[in-house]
């Protein structure tokens, strides 16, 4: 990363305002040192074309703890038929298209760069071989990819529920202009999962989901393992997949924790623990099966109730410090999510609310919504570092 790049955001300003007097290109390069610097760009996705992942033995963990995909839903369909959106939840589209609609609205006005994907392309959907296409889901985009300081990892072919794959393929374009503009990044990819049968089982292999992944500081990460009563398998990224990644990353730097989480809560980590500011988090209640990890034992925890999981109340996105140093967090509206607002207000961080609850209850809100591209390089205030 350049030195230009990593100084303090007051003087980011300063050189972008004489950088664009000159005519040169001031959008933010590809980095991410943590969750909750400056943020500077990000990608959403869209509605078109969207469909529910087939019936099917490997959609079990994902639909058991979807309230709106729970109880009977798929009993009205065959294994493998294609469930479009629009012809079987036309309220979801309105739901996610609204949703999109706020958070580009949101981010925009908080100074950050929104890129929108484009629809799916007939090649993109068959890429798996699937003729007639039994899902794409390019609601929520975070599990396909994650950025660690200059390194950034692809995970869309390492997905328990491939339909999330599929949306990677719009999201990589706007990450490979990055990645050509930066010289310092590198680009690493998770190992594909093994072929398996969707309509019966996902087999033994490698799963590894960016839902599950959360950067603590700029040398800690944490991956989470879920383990939902009833269920053999992990909801979604598993064991071999964990420490697979912990493998990786360990190579670049980073101290990797891998931790169990209450699978019955929640697909992913990211649904029940969320970034705030440095060292300090939402955690819901009952989400860590070993207890609180050692690595969060100092930290200032927002916990929020066991409830607040169908809410998607620890789904949230760090905006970092604007310009006067105050902290932002992107948040389920006060509304639905009143225990998190009020720990952020009490702390002086100011909550930036999104109307969230309809999408919460199919499986993605505003972090799972969200693919960061690039964050400033900010220093840690001394009120935090504490």
């Amino acid at each position: 990363m350049s030195k230009a790049f990593r100084q303090e955001s007051s003087s980011v300003e300063v050189r972008e305002a004489v950088m664009k007097a000159m005519g040169i290109d001031t959008s933010p390069m590809m980095y991410q040192r943590d969750e909750h610097s400056t943020l500077r760009e990000v990608i959403i996705g869209h509605t078109i074309g969207a469909a529910y992942p087939p019936k099917g033995k490997s959609t079990d963990n994902f639909a058991d703890h979807i309230p709106y995909l729970s109880g009977d839903f798929y009993d009205q369909f065959e294994e493998g038929q294609r469930i479009p959106f629009e012809a079987f939840a036309p309220e979801i589209v309105e739901a996610y298209n609204q949703l999109h609609a706020d958070m580009k609205a949101a981010y925009e006005a908080e100074g950050v760069i929104v890129n929108v994907l484009e629809a799916p392309t007939d090649r993109q959907l068959d890429y798996f071989g699937w003729t007639e296409g039994t899902g794409y889901w390019p609601v929520t985009l975070a599990s396909n990819y994650q950025v660690f300081g200059d390194v950034l990892v692809e995970m869309m072919s390492s997905d328990n529920i491939l339909e999330s794959a599929l949306a990677g393929f719009q999201s990589r374009e706007v990450y490979r202009k990055k990645y050509q503009e930066n010289p310092n990044a590198v680009w690493a990819a998770m190992s594909a999962s093994a072929p398996y049968d969707q309509a019966a089982d996902d087999s033994d292999t490698l799963f590894v989901q960016g839902g599950d992944i959360r950067m603590l500081d700029d040398k800690n990460i944490i991956v989470g393992v879920g383990e939902a009563t009833g269920q053999e398998k992990a909801t979604s990224t598993n064991l071999e997949g964990a420490e697979h990644f912990k493998r990786m990353m360990e190579r670049f730097g980073f101290t990797v924790h891998i931790v169990r989480f209450n699978g019955d809560l929640a697909f992913h980590l990211d649904y029940l623990f969320g970034n705030i500011a440095p060292n300090t988090f939402a955690v819901i209640e009952g989400t860590f099966l070993d207890g609180l990890p050692e690595i969060l034992k100092d930290a200032d925890i927002i916990w929020l109730p066991a409830e607040d999981a169908d809410r998607a109340g620890a789904n949230v996105v760090s905006l970092g410090p604007d310009a006067r140093g105050q902290y932002r967090v992107m948040v389920p509206s006060r509304r639905t999510g009143p225990t998190l607002v009020e720990g952020l207000e009490i702390r002086g961080i100011r909550p930036v609310e999104i109307e969230c609850e309809v999408v919460a209850s199919t499986g993605g809100s505003i972090r799972c919504a969200t693919l960061t591209v690039a964050r400033e390089n900010n220093t840690v205030p001394e009120s935090f570092s504490s």
